[in-house]
């Protein structure tokens, strides 16, 4: 088997189940050797498994960009340089595009957005492994910017899908419900800030689910010699999603004590 040649080491949040799949991905198509994705648990005292080279990491700040080491010098990228370095070993536009101004800017915030609400965006239950937490720090302006990012498409894919459906809806009835969202996080949560924006982001993210029902109505509406009972089945699956997200996200709430 021919060796991997990129000596650097991915360090990942191993209680993150979206950090576990994109680093995974990575492995799987061949960006990264599986020795060199390591997760914070295994950590031990700076040091990466199996080498003698004291690493110096910032972990406050790989607790939000994720750190790769060059296990030659010992250096360290975070964020998107790290995610970069990866991907530039076959996407030789990478690096260029993250010169653009423009670019490094979108794409830092798009990291951001993701980064600090990746615990909200999973909702993770499971424990924490060995103790160790690298959970986000709670950041105001990212958790409102989910919040809001995903309203916004709620509202979008809802809108087009009563449309494809030719449903007969009150005057400005999906406006209504897009601005009435917050209302029932707004009365559980009281004052608390902090859990005010948690509660709305996890009932928006529950509202991304009307991109099935877009999906579906639109194919429906664009093949219109198959039955209706496809749609039906199709909307089933949507309200089982649905009710999914909804007893995870109440799980998630009460048990990391959000309520």
């Amino acid at each position: 088997m021919k060796k991997h040649a990129f000596n650097k080491t991915l360090i990942y949040d191993d209680n993150c189940p979206l950090c576990k799949a994109y680093s995974g991905a990575f492995v799987k198509t061949g960006f990264l050797a599986s020795k060199n994705r390591v997760g914070f648990s295994e950590i031990s005292c700076g040091s990466l498994p199996g080498s003698a080279q004291k690493i110096t990491i910032d972990w406050q700040k790989a607790k939000h960009e994720i750190p790769l080491i060059d296990c030659t010098n010992g250096t360290v990228k975070y964020g998107i340089e790290a995610l970069a370095e990866i991907l530039s070993q076959k996407l030789f536009f990478i690096k260029p595009l993250l010169k653009i101004s423009f670019s490094r800017f979108a794409c830092k915030k798009l990291y951001g957005l993701i980064s600090y609400n990746r615990k909200i965006i999973v909702a993770n239950i499971h424990p924490v492994i060995n103790q160790i937490d690298c959970s986000p720090d709670f950041h105001f302006y990212y958790r409102w910017m989910m919040t809001f990012t995903c309203s916004l498409l709620s509202f979008f894919f809802t809108t087009i899908a009563v449309k494809n459906l030719q449903l007969s809806m009150p005057n400005h009835f999906e406006s209504f419900v897009f601005f009435m969202l917050p209302v029932l996080p707004i009365l559980y949560t009281g004052k608390n800030k902090n859990r005010l924006a948690d509660a709305c982001t996890h009932v928006s993210i529950i509202g991304i689910v009307s991109t099935f029902l877009f999906m579906s109505s639109t194919f429906l509406k664009n093949i219109s010699s198959l039955p209706q009972s496809i749609f039906i089945v199709l909307l089933c699956m949507c309200a089982c999603v649905t009710l999914h997200q909804l007893v995870k996200r109440a799980t998630y709430i009460i048990k990391n004590n959000i309520a």
